[in-house]
């Protein structure tokens, strides 16, 4: 395990009827009627590639081997896959994807580090694909699973899963159903310490760093989880500054509120005011989401509702000594 975090010693795993869960699983009725593997044909989309796709349900002492022996499976150069569920007023999920492929040592280096997070946290999905010959991995929040791999590729997949003493089996005999899942209780599994990683956010900005991960989203536009343009709306924004003087090693955070259509032009007006108040500049944006208009701070509880341009509502920069121990929201 990382010594950038720690993973809580007064968690109990949920056991039910010999099928293990993750720690971050604090109770659940979500349990597959056995363990195994389901495989189907899946015709590729336009250009994308025909694949056999496999899903497949173990309980979770059996998970890490299990991965460790399907990464075995990838070429030199990947990209890796996040997803985990959204505070953004508009949609469920963040989405989060390499933009340009990255070494496979430096996706498992990252990997090793934080593979107990990966594999205990209930909230979190975690994965990595590969394009010549397409290939993915993919571990969801439940912590199922799921292979796709062109026709070549099958036979060693076969045989990897028969080496795991995994055996095919109807989809219904491994399926939960959606109600059970979504009953599920999920629960934190990190130590809070300030001198730890200490929650997705900072573990989100290491991997977005390291994997060159980013937001599956158009940053030009402003658009909801269904397509529909959204026009001017209220985000919420925390980002990482450092100061223009390179002798001072103090870091520090800005906090706001704004009104914007796009993140581009909201980055944009966060990245200017900061310039042009401070003797800082933005390194990173930490956390951006948008916020339903019903859900904003009492400070704002006369704003009226109907925004017809950008602008920044409220604004304060934070000295700090860690940049990573002020990743909340603040009103």
């Amino acid at each position: 395990m990382s010594d950038a975090f720690r993973i809580r010693s007064d968690l109990k795993r949920v056991d039910v009827d010999g099928f293990s869960f993750p720690l971050g699983v604090e109770a659940t009725a979500a349990c597959p009627p056995c363990q195994g593997y389901a495989v189907a044909w899946m015709e590729g989309e336009s250009e994308g590639s025909d694949t056999y796709s496999y899903f497949v349900a173990v309980s979770h002492e059996r998970l890490k081997p299990l991965v460790d022996s399907l990464f075995e499976l990838l070429p030199d150069q990947v990209a890796g896959i996040v997803e985990v569920g959204s505070r953004d007023a508009y949609r469920a999920v963040d989405v989060f994807l390499s933009q340009q492929v990255i070494s496979r040592e430096s996706f498992l280096e990252i990997w090793q580090c934080y593979e107990a997070i990966f594999l205990e946290d209930a909230s979190l999905a975690v994965g990595v694909n590969t394009s010549k010959p397409f290939l993915e991995i993919f571990i969801d929040q439940d912590k199922r699973v799921t292979v796709h791999v062109e026709p070549e590729g099958r036979e060693a997949v076969d045989r990897i899963l028969a080496s795991h003493d995994l055996v095919e089996r109807d989809e219904h005999e491994i399926a939960v159903p959606e109600h059970q899942l979504e009953g599920t209780l999920v629960r934190p599994i990190l130590v809070e310490d300030p001198d730890l990683l200490c929650d997705l956010d900072q573990l989100l900005l290491t991997l977005r760093d390291g994997w060159d991960l980013m937001l599956d989203e158009e940053f030009d536009r402003n658009l909801d989880s269904a397509g529909r343009e959204l026009g001017h709306t209220l985000w919420f924004v925390t980002a990482l500054l450092a100061a223009e003087d390179p002798a001072q090693i103090q870091s520090a955070c800005v906090t706001a509120w704004a009104v914007s259509k796009s993140r581009n032009e909201l980055e944009s007006l966060i990245q200017n005011k900061v310039e042009s108040t401070s003797n800082w500049f933005v390194i990173d944006f930490y956390t951006v989401d948008r916020v339903a208009f019903d859900d904003r701070p009492e400070s704002m509880v006369d704003l009226s509702p109907r925004f017809t341009k950008a602008d920044i509502l409220s604004f304060e920069i934070e000295e700090m000594d860690d940049p990573l121990g002020s990743g909340g929201r603040h009103v």
